[in-house]
């Protein structure tokens, strides 16, 4: 089953690639496409970043308050 299933994938890419040549569309804007779609990408994964360093600053400032707040708690002996 699951090489027929493989089989009947290539088959559609096949079909893909053919339609593609028959459409006329130019594989350079077909390229422009991924690439712009990977950059899109690299520019999520900036804000992802920007986001953590955003939520690690907020659970420090957390932390903080807490450590001020156990620091003028007295402490249990």
């Amino acid at each position: 089953m699951c090489l027929f299933d493989i089989a009947r994938n290539g088959l559609s890419i096949g079909n893909i690639k053919s339609h593609i040549v028959r459409s006329g569309l130019n594989i350079d804007d077909i390229k422009s496409i991924i690439t712009r779609i990977g950059f899109t990408i690299i520019n999520i994964k900036l804000t992802i970043g920007k986001i953590g360093f955003n939520v690690g600053n907020i659970k420090s400032h957390f932390t903080k308050k807490r450590t001020r707040a156990s620091c003028l708690r007295p402490a249990r002996q």
